[in-house]
């Protein structure tokens, strides 16, 4: 089996954690690192304006340590996606996007996700799709100068919520420094929960997926379902993944009870059977 990198999701656990306790912690439950969010949490969003002595301090921990972060999720774009037609809301969605490039070089992180959204709570129109592609190719200017490859998610939105409509984009912008950050329970729940149809969707993202969320889902649920009580087919997506070549892989589990370092090492040893190719009999 080829190598790879499997993450866990920051909200995995609590919020009175820092990310270099967090690090220890996904350690401990056997994952090779975190995914960083930076979403509408204001600690969190501190992020994008850190100084740099808080970046020193984090990337000295992560030296000592020989840990790093592999992806950053810039979900706070979801308050002000790249297709908003509002001229300041414009302005500080490309801000929000170059912050949060320059926060992953920094902690010198590859990948970062952004939503795969031109607005959100709104219908979308011509108009916000035009702005999302001129947008879009803003993007990936402010990436590629920063050696940042900037991941578009399949969301839970139509606007691209498969593989097939983020390649769509990276068709259109072509740019190498914007791909594609899938998930799999995202597939599911858009099409259908066919296994057939989420291999052929997978395909579809050839050459151009730089990472990858592993979440399970049930219809209209697209968190907080545990792994193997959804819908997604992990052994065959897995299998497909490895053989498309995506190798960064984040288990995006989200806080849910007490004993999430239980639910986390749960989700670890889960996951990494279908990598080694053994079954998972729940316990």
């Amino acid at each position: 089996m080829y190598d790879y990198r499997l993450s866990l999701y920051e909200k995995a656990m609590p919020d009175d954690m820092d990310i270099m306790q967090k690090l220890s912690a996904a350690r401990r439950c056997g994952f090779d690192s975190i995914e960083v969010c930076i979403d509408a949490c204001q600690k969190r969003q501190e992020r994008l304006t850190w100084d740099q002595s808080k970046l020193k301090e984090l990337c000295g921990y992560m030296r000592q340590n020989s840990f790093r972060i592999y992806t950053v999720s810039l979900s706070l774009l979801r308050s002000c996606p790249l297709g908003v037609l509002d001229d300041r809301e414009n302005a500080r969605s490309l801000e929000i996007f170059r912050r949060g490039v320059e926060f992953t070089a920094s902690v010198g992180a590859r990948v970062m996700l952004i939503n795969g959204y031109d607005v959100y709570g709104e219908p979308s129109t011509p108009e916000t799709t035009e702005r999302f592609a001129r947008n879009l190719e803003k993007a990936g200017d402010i990436a590629a100068i920063n050696g940042v490859t900037a991941g578009i998610e399949n969301a839970e939105m139509p606007f691209i919520d498969t593989i097939g409509k983020a390649a769509y984009w990276i068709d259109r912008i072509s740019n190498p420094y914007i791909r594609i950050f899938g998930d799999t329970g995202n597939i599911y729940n858009a099409i259908g929960a066919d296994t057939s149809r989420a291999l052929a969707d997978l395909e579809s993202g050839r050459g151009k997926i730089a990472a990858m969320h592993l979440k399970d889902s049930l219809p209209g649920k697209y968190r907080y379902v545990r792994y193997g009580e959804g819908h997604v087919d992990f052994n065959a997506c897995i299998t497909k993944l490895t053989e498309l070549g995506v190798r960064i892989f984040t288990a995006e589990l989200f806080l849910a009870g007490k004993d999430w370092e239980g639910e986390a090492k749960r989700a670890n040893d889960y996951l990494r059977r279908y990598f080694e190719g053994g079954d998972y009999a729940d316990s």
